[in-house]
């Protein structure tokens, strides 16, 4: 806020001037010395020799001095002191998230029908060092000071661990309150393709296609083996470039359903053939999943 100063002028006052009296001519008349002349004014011209009275000016009256206004006082400008500006903190909703090896991953949170337990934790993988909230107010803190061992809620110290049977590039955990939190890999700077962020190779059962609109409605499903082990390949094999990232058209939740009986859900585009995050399998994965969700036969000959 900028300083805001109030300013008083001192008001100026009109003058009076006091008026000068002029003072009339006074004739002053004489009476001829030894001469019976008239007074001067009595009639007629004076007699030759005769000397007239001079007409004086009575000197004026000294004027009063002009009156004037005493000048007000100088008043100096009432200043109004800044206010400290104040500081504004933007509001964030952060996801919950772990970094570790340069990786992002995201808490998966549709594990509910089978949550992971202790025996579902490998090795120690890290453990946190820094903690996001009630600490960092800026939206883009993450993309320019982010760091490994960095985490949205999860307090310093907390230990991180491996999930058995998945690489860790894939999925991590750690104990959270009462519960085990289940990471799994979001965005990796050193992602060439879809299985350098998914190790889902021999591990899906089931394609299930979900609504866009709450991510449980279930429109369609790939049951068969065979097509499940081809369009998972196409994933694991599709390129992946987050940084061209287009997501037109009608949407859906493509699951993934594992033998342990968790799941892993990905946003997906058949318009433009892009899944979470930056992942483009090609059109024959688009295709099944438009004839999952119209019920028609899936061609796996594109």
């Amino acid at each position: 806020m900028q300083n805001i100063a109030t300013y008083f002028s001192p008001r100026r006052g009109s003058r009076t001037r006091a008026g000068v009296a002029l003072a009339g001519l006074i004739l002053a008349g004489s009476v001829l010395a030894g001469c019976g002349a008239p007074p001067l004014g009595a009639g007629g011209p004076a007699p030759i020799g005769t000397t007239l009275p001079v007409a004086t000016l009575a000197p004026s009256p000294t004027p009063s001095p002009i009156p004037t206004l005493a000048p007000s006082p100088t008043v100096p400008p009432i200043a109004i002191a800044p206010t400290e500006t104040p500081q504004v903190y933007a509001i964030i909703d952060w996801v919950n998230f772990v970094r570790f090896g340069g990786i992002t991953y995201v808490e998966n949170f549709d594990n509910s029908v089978r949550p992971l337990t202790e025996s579902d934790l490998g090795p120690q993988y890290g453990s946190v060092q820094f903690k996001y909230v009630d600490n960092v107010h800026e939206p883009d803190y993450m993309s320019k000071h982010g760091k490994d061992g960095d985490a949205a809620f999860l307090e310093p110290g907390t230990p991180v661990y491996t999930v058995k049977g998945y690489q860790p590039t894939f999925r991590l955990a750690a104990r959270m309150g009462d519960r085990i939190a289940l990471y799994e890999a979001d965005t990796n700077p050193h992602a060439q393709k879809g299985a350098d962020l998914l190790d889902l190779a021999g591990k899906v059962t089931r394609i299930g296609v979900n609504s866009e609109q709450d991510g449980t409605t279930e429109l369609g499903s790939i049951d068969d083996s065979a097509q499940v082990a081809a369009l998972v390949q196409l994933v694991l094999d599709a390129p992946v470039d987050p940084d061209q990232s287009v997501m037109d058209g009608t949407g859906y939740f493509v699951v993934f359903y594992l033998q342990d009986g968790t799941v892993v859900k990905r946003s997906y585009w058949p318009q433009t053939g892009e899944m979470w995050r930056g992942i483009h399998p090609s059109k024959a994965f688009a295709s099944a999943v438009i004839q999952a969700v119209a019920r028609l036969p899936v061609d796996q000959s594109q």
